[in-house]
């Protein structure tokens, strides 16, 4: 008898059959020796078994690598790898556990389930039960990344990892939405809480807010490439700069004429008006007198008025008639008038005690006030 050596596709031998024998044990096929009678039967059985990879809920016996099974439990078919047998997918939506064995090359074409939503990342089986979707967007808008899930309210949270941070890369952030802090600081560096430095856009100053230690004030300055930026408060409409009943301080000295101006700058400019009591006959006010107490004590004094063109709209003078002073006249310099007469006489200033004050026009008129 003589046998007869069966080879696989690398060279390897698979078994040695000898001559009126049949080989079942080898492989899943059986390997028929020379001289075997009605191996007909035996030949095209094999070749069904090939044709249909084995087609069985049970895997086939004595498999050989590389060698195909279709499992009829789960309709997959399977490759045996030298060691199990591997489901090969039949479609991506029958596998509810797949796992990718390196990265995802698309090439060049798109993940989507539907409308513009390209990468949804849907819970399975585990507790989770809200997720992000990624979608796309036609040209003038932007993608979107958003919460989805079965929540009516789910944050975004974009964490980074230890010590890192979240950058937003070199566009600007619109809020759409008050923003919430979670009782964190807004930190640049050092001292600064919150810079609205500018980005692309072609205004070059701004403004930041900067915090301070115990006992002193933070402070709200003017930052850009100019050498000198004004820091405007503005109101819409009407509306007024309220500081809450607190002072201003550190102002500079007023430059032009609407600049505020500080108790010592006005303390420094604006004299204190006189006072002074005067018994004379005649009684002559002086640019600079504030109140004059006429004390002659007689039938009355003459008070003569400084020109109208020597003080400044707005001057004031108050006399006062001392004790038993009564019929003091009042008298302009010039051609001024007081209340639109001349003068004013004795029965309008009054008996002892009484007050009456005058304002200038700054130019021809005397008021009683």
């Amino acid at each position: 008898m003589a046998d007869f050596t069966v080879n696989k596709s690398d060279g390897t031998v698979i078994a040695i059959i000898t001559d009126g024998t049949i080989d079942s044990t080898s492989s899943s096929i059986s390997l028929v020796g020379r001289e075997i009678v009605d191996y007909g039967e035996i030949i095209a059985e094999t070749q069904v078994h090939i044709m249909e990879n084995f087609a069985n809920a049970a895997s086939p016996s004595f498999p050989t690598r590389g060698q195909l099974w279709w499992d009829t439990s789960n309709d997959i078919l399977n490759v045996f790898d030298g060691s199990n047998f591997l489901g090969l997918l039949r479609n991506v939506v029958e596998d509810t556990t797949p796992q990718l064995g390196g990265n995802l090359d698309n090439d060049g074409f798109s993940i989507f389930t539907d409308g513009n939503v390209v990468l949804s990342f849907a819970s399975g089986g585990e507790n989770a039960v809200n997720w992000v979707d990624v979608e796309h967007a036609e040209t003038g808008s932007g993608p979107v990344i958003r919460s989805v899930g079965s929540d009516t309210n789910i944050d975004l949270n974009i964490s980074a990892k230890g010590t890192g941070i979240v950058n937003l890369g070199s566009g600007g952030v619109k809020l759409n939405a008050p923003l919430d802090t979670n009782g964190n600081a807004l930190t640049i560096s050092g001292d600064v809480v919150l810079s609205f430095a500018v980005g692309t856009e072609e205004a070059a100053n701004w403004v930041d807010i900067v915090w301070a230690e115990f006992g002193q004030g933070p402070i709200v300055r003017a930052v850009g490439a100019a050498s000198d930026i004004d820091l405007v408060l503005d109101t819409k409409g009407e509306g007024s700069i309220d500081a809450s009943s607190n002072r201003i301080t550190n102002m500079a000295d007023p430059f032009d004429s609407s600049d505020a101006a500080t108790k010592d700058y006005v303390d420094g400019v604006v004299a204190v008006p006189a006072f002074r009591t005067d018994a004379g006959p005649s009684t002559t006010i002086l640019p600079g007198d504030g109140t004059v107490v006429l004390t002659s004590g007689g039938p009355g004094q003459s008070v003569l008025l400084p020109p109208g063109g020597a003080v400044p709209a707005g001057t004031t003078f108050t006399l006062k008639n001392g004790i038993g002073t009564t019929g003091s006249t009042i008298t302009p310099a010039g051609p001024e008038t007081i209340d639109g007469t001349p003068g004013l006489n004795g029965s309008l200033l009054g008996g002892p005690l009484a007050f009456t004050r005058l304002v200038s026009d700054g130019g021809t008129s005397w008021f009683v006030v």
